[in-house]
């Protein structure tokens, strides 16, 4: 079975995880349970940083100024590992695009 590729047709670039992060993560070892619980948290944490990062780059295009930034709604995504509860940011300016189909 072949390998998904990134959107250009080419696999991402892999990435060095720090050992100091990895000694902070698994202290010792651990259950399977807690393995799960701790996938399941960085995977919350890394896809809420996404997710900001976004919106800053978003919010640094906008004309205008002041704090653009609304809050946060809960969300819930479905992994591969289970669904995970998100904390999505919201945009102050953001108007929907309604479409009738």
């Amino acid at each position: 079975m072949r390998k998904k590729k990134g959107m250009a047709g080419e696999m991402p670039p892999k990435v060095r995880i720090p050992r100091e992060l990895l000694e902070q993560l698994v202290t010792g070892s651990m259950t399977p349970e807690a393995l799960d619980s701790m996938f399941r948290d960085f995977k919350k944490a890394f896809l809420e940083r996404a997710l900001n990062a976004e919106l800053d780059v978003h919010l640094e295009a906008d004309v205008g100024g002041g704090n653009p930034r609304n809050g946060s709604s809960a969300k819930t995504v479905l992994t591969d590992e289970g669904a995970v509860r998100l904390d999505v940011p919201r945009d102050r300016g953001y108007v929907p695009c309604t479409q009738n189909i």
